[in-house]
């Protein structure tokens, strides 16, 4: 009589962590193909057995139990048909749990090489599946052991977060049955959403705006631009927990054979270079040159319109193409998952060109080509005691670093236009027919002056000599001796 039976086929292929502390841990991972679940199935340990956690196909959680005597090396098992066994002679290996005092430093870059280094007792990795590992949040990194009390830990991304968290730090001697975690050992990570602008010219010292999080006081932020063999570096200033602030270096060289526009890496850093300290990202910074303003066209407008006004460059000094600016940002989605998952999202965006009109305020300017730029005149909200009102119209590349033409004028025509032409003619008639009074009064004056200067000349030189009165107050003629009674001489 037939009997009815069904078989399968089953395999493993690995299990992980092949060691643990001796107070027990979360589980041991067995990885394969085939598994079926059922009642049968069991996992063994120091000889001990124990019901799998959970399974699927693919996986098998068995518990990994407090170690029955002390640290050493104990054999594993897996069980899937009841029957037969897959068994690990001295697979697993128990030791006693590391023990963390403190680590340095708790702040890193959230993208690049970030080094950490922690201190405690027990450090090692001299037992069979020893695999050193760190964990900040829920970013994994690798472990070196330097000695018993000290080992260091490389991080290579974390996500960052606009609101001020940290996150809890922890290490594992088998990267999986990590340590308690505690407030004192937290860490904060900091890193870059967004450079403005993103460009400036070559002659430096452009104000840049850094937005991220994770930034915090120190004498050490600093800004670095270039790639290896041509870092330039910049302070920065402090400003809170989302934006710092530092200028373009002034000395920058372009590398042979690069030419302006240049773009450069952009990262900062708050510690010393022995913590790899500075960030990895997509922000760039472009250097690019000075521009010269040779004309505008046309030179006025009036306030009540939008006037379009056309600025152009000189060939040898022409404008530069707008930079492009990158966003990036994790953002925590709460969609799918009530923790949030943590989700990366990158925009880029133009660098804004800006016309300046005095004290009428920005406006967005166009890039047509490299010796034009188009604006339009800004709206002005009150213009009632505007007449005639010159202003120097700046351009910039970045919305930071304005250039400007001293000779170059725009003329804003307001309601008062009117009113002032008449007092301005009025001023001007005014002022000509006071012109006319001063040159007729001067002219008379110089007249008389002319006359009496005409005719003291005619005294002194006429042919009748003249002595000058002891009491001058007027010539008297030379006396004849022939005139005067006799008796008198002169």
């Amino acid at each position: 009589m037939p009997t009815n039976f069904n078989f399968y086929f089953y395999k493993v292929e690995y299990y992980r962590p092949r060691a643990g502390p001796v107070s027990g841990g979360d589980s041991i991972n067995v990885i394969g193909g085939g598994f079926k679940n059922s009642t049968k199935v069991k996992c063994s340990i120091g000889g001990s057995d124990y019901k799998p956690i959970k399974m699927n196909q693919h996986q098998i959680k068995c518990p990994m139990p407090v170690a029955q005597n002390s640290t050493g090396l104990v054999d594993f098992a897996v069980m899937l048909n009841g029957i037969d066994q897959k068994v690990y002679k001295n697979g697993f290996y128990y030791y006693e749990q590391i023990k963390v005092n403190s680590i340095y430093p708790k702040n890193g870059p959230n993208k690049g090489d970030g080094i950490v280094r922690v201190y405690g007792e027990g450090f090692r990795n001299d037992f069979p599946g020893a695999e050193l590992g760190c964990k900040i949040g829920n970013s994994y990194g690798e472990g070196e052991l330097i000695s018993e009390n000290e080992m260091v830990c490389r991080f290579k991304k974390f996500p960052l977060i606009r609101t001020n968290n940290t996150m809890n730090f922890s290490v594992a001697l088998n990267n999986y049955s990590f340590t308690e975690e505690k407030p004192e050992l937290s860490f904060s990570a900091y890193g870059i959403y967004q450079i403005s602008p993103s460009s400036g010219p070559i002659t430096g010292g452009t104000r840049i705006e850094v937005r991220g999080a994770g930034f915090y006081d120190s004498k050490k932020i600093r800004c670095r631009f270039g790639v290896p063999g041509y870092y330039y570096y910049t302070t920065a200033k402090f400003i809170d927990f989302n934006r710092l602030v530092c200028s373009s270096p002034e000395d920058f060289n372009v590398p042979l054979p690069g030419q302006l526009p240049f773009s450069v890496p952009f990262s900062i850093a708050f510690l010393d270079d022995e913590f790899n300290p500075w960030t990895e990202s997509s922000h760039f910074f472009s250097f690019y040159d000075n521009f010269e303003i040779v004309s505008i066209s046309p030179i006025e407008g009036k306030t009540e319109l939008a006037t379009e006004v056309s600025v152009y460059s000189s060939e040898e000094m022409p404008f530069s193409l707008p930079s492009a600016s990158i966003v990036e940002e994790d953002i925590l989605d709460f969609t799918n998952s009530a923790a949030g998952i943590i989700i990366h999202k990158k925009s880029f965006y133009y660098q804004p060109i800006t016309c300046r009109f005095g004290r009428f305020g920005t406006t967005a300017g166009e890039y047509v080509n490299r010796t034009l730029i188009k604006c339009l005149t800004p709206h002005i909200q009150d213009d009632s005691d505007i007449g005639y009102e010159e202003v120097p119209l700046e351009i910039s590349l970045n919305g930071i670093d304005y250039v400007v033409n001293e000779d170059l004028i725009f003329t804003f025509i307001g309601p008062n236009a009117g009113k002032m032409l008449w007092f301005y003619v009025l001023i001007t008639i005014f002022t000509a027919i006071l012109m006319i009074a001063i040159a007729v009064l001067v002219s008379s004056y110089w007249n008389k002056i002319t006359l009496q200067l005409q005719e003291t000349k005619n005294i002194f030189t006429g042919d009748q000599p003249h002595v000058i009165n002891k009491h001058p107050r007027y010539l008297i003629p030379e006396l004849r001796s022939d005139l005067l009674p006799e008796g008198e001489g002169r």
